[in-house]
């Protein structure tokens, strides 16, 4: 374990350097780790409303976002079991020197990164139940984008994104099971 959290303080280090301490380097930093969340909800909201050609086309829409928002809410309960029994600190806590965005408190857990978790269940539930694969393809290289940026934002270790990444798509995963059950079961 303890190769593993220096294989991580490490990436951490050289992530958070890449670029400098530039003020354009970091806005970008920003807006990839805190703005393009709100593109997949977007693109969620616009999949829900959009029209389709048919009716059984909008339904389906709007039933995949619904187990996609199911997803959401299991991922948080997920985290929310997991972080009661890991307390991880941020890599800028532990590791003082680092350049780092503001983007949480220091006294919230960084283990299993919440965003990773949440983006990775919602965009997995698209992916894996939804008819979308060009929107599944973009939304997933976002999720990536995103979890990425909060590496080198300072605010999580790999193995945070990581795991919030896998988990999410476990959860997606089940959910696609469980979905593909109950139309199996109407028909």
């Amino acid at each position: 374990m303890a190769i593993i959290q220096t294989i991580d303080q490490e990436i951490v280090k050289v992530a958070t350097q890449l670029g400098g301490q530039d003020e354009l380097r970091d806005q970008i930093v920003y807006v990839a780790a805190e703005i393009l969340p709100f593109i997949v909800i977007a693109i969620g909201v616009w999949i829900f409303f959009r029209g389709g050609k048919t009716k059984l086309q909008k339904e389906r829409n709007q039933n995949v976002i619904l187990i996609a928002l199911a997803a959401v809410l299991i991922a948080l309960g997920v985290r929310w079991l997991i972080g009661e029994t890991f307390d991880r600190e941020r890599p800028f806590v532990t590791l003082t020197d680092l350049h780092h965005l503001n983007l949480v408190s220091a006294s919230s857990n960084s283990f299993p990164s919440l965003h990773a978790l949440l983006l990775f269940s919602f965009v997995g539930v698209i992916y894996f139940v939804g008819h979308h694969p060009n929107w599944s393809r973009l939304l997933l290289v976002i999720c990536a984008i995103v979890i990425v940026a909060r590496v080198v934002a300072g605010v999580h270790y790999p193995t945070d994104v990581l795991a919030g990444a896998i988990l999410g798509l476990l959860v997606a995963k089940m959910l696609s099971f469980q979905s593909k059950w109950l139309e199996d079961q109407m028909k």
